[in-house]
């Protein structure tokens, strides 16, 4: 089952088929399929909003380059619009980054450097990763609204 790719969900009935023919029966079911979900497209009709969706880039930092970090996770509201930037602490490194509703934040690679730059880190020292992030599910009246 780990890995199986899903072929079929029927939220009527809710059961799952996996691409192996497999039947899954679920109470609840929770989409992290990543931004072209099935899940989401199933229940939704599409897999995401190009209005509402989010966009981060992070970096991996060594450990030994922030030794007054503490091993509790951050979140910080206000580095983005409509986003967030985040410190999450791992076994030998920590995963910084920022993001937020993607249209909202032409700039990201500029608001990822000045967070850096508040931890006293340098973003040209660190390979930058970036991805989608499918934020939250808002209905179309409500995504054409948004502002900020």
């Amino acid at each position: 089952m780990l890995g199986d790719g899903v072929q079929t969900i029927d939220p009527i009935r809710s059961i799952v088929t996996l691409a192996t023919g497999e039947v899954i029966r679920y109470r609840v079911l929770i989409g992290s399929d990543g931004v072209k979900s099935i899940v989401a497209r199933t229940i939704f009709g599409s897999s995401f909003n190009p209005k509402t969706i989010g966009f981060g880039l992070e970096v991996e930092v060594p450990r030994e380059a922030l030794l007054n970090q503490s091993n509790t996770v951050e979140i910080d509201f206000g580095v983005a619009i409509w986003g967030y930037g985040w410190v999450f602490p791992k076994k030998d490194t920590f995963t910084i980054g920022v993001g937020g509703i993607h249209r909202f934040n032409p700039d990201l690679r500029e608001r990822l450097t000045a967070y850096l730059e508040l931890k006293g880190l340098r973003a040209e020292n660190f390979k930058v990763k970036g991805q989608y992030i499918l934020l939250a599910t808002i209905g179309n009246d409500q995504a054409e609204q948004m502002s900020f």
